[in-house]
């Protein structure tokens, strides 16, 4: 299992589970831990340089979250990613946005839209500098500032969760696909970002729905090719 890298914050969180649960997410959504990596508990213990009981209880909250998968005797390991849970994610996603931009449509002032405008703003320069990561980093903080402003906490609340597993997703597996694809989805969220701002609510749903499933399309070839090329490998090793 790879080395944790330690927050050197840990005065911040209340109890040591909660930084070690903190400390375990964010190595999960990062992949420093890849799907797959088996969790145990004396060499997490060993390393974050607690008792097994908080990282026990951590690995529970993981559990709940789905982010770890748990079983009796063969122990934890970190929760893989399969075309199915892609196939979820971009279906719950893209409702969740079309709910959220749809409220934002019909109520929002361009006052409102000047700081998503912003970030708009932000993921084009990182284009131009050929900054993915940047770009992608803006990406999700542009999709969670359309929730924002839906003024629904709850629906936010969702959002960030989903927007999360998005994010591990994309770290671990789909990255090339993102450079192939930036300049394509930029001009998808300035379209968005301008049917916002005339209130075209049907279009707003319409380019949201649009996004997700030209995303979608463009990540399960990526994967479709890469497995396939691996088939190719193997016979060819045999």
């Amino acid at each position: 299992m790879a080395r944790l890298k330690l927050s050197s914050v840990r005065k911040r969180y209340r109890t040591k589970q909660e930084w070690v649960y903190s400390t375990l997410k964010d190595a999960i959504r990062l992949c420093d831990l890849p799907p797959g990596t088996r969790l145990t508990l004396d060499e997490l213990a060993e390393q974050l340089q607690v008792s097994r009981v908080p990282v026990r209880e951590a690995l529970l909250q993981l559990q709940a979250e789905g982010l770890v998968d748990m079983a009796p005797h063969t122990g934890a390991v970190v929760s893989p990613v399969s075309t199915d849970s892609i196939h979820e994610l971009f279906m719950i996603l893209e409702e969740l946005e079309v709910l959220s931009a749809r409220v934002v449509a019909e109520k929002s002032c361009p006052q409102d839209l000047e700081n998503l405008g912003g970030v708009l703003k932000g993921m084009q320069e990182a284009v131009a500098q050929g900054n993915s990561n940047r770009w992608s980093e803006l990406n999700t903080e542009f999709h969670s500032e359309i929730c924002r402003l839906s003024g629904m906490p709850f629906l936010q609340q969702i959002t960030e969760k989903t927007l999360e597993r998005w994010d591990r997703m994309r770290r671990c597996f789909l990255t090339e696909v993102l450079h192939k694809r930036i300049t394509h989805a930029q001009e998808e969220h300035r379209q968005i970002y301008i049917a916002l701002g005339q209130k075209k609510v049907e279009t707003v749903e319409q380019l949201i729905r649009a996004h997700n499933r030209n995303a979608l399309k463009d990540y399960l070839t990526y994967l479709s090719e890469k497995d396939q090329s691996h088939s190719e490998d193997n016979i060819r090793v045999t």
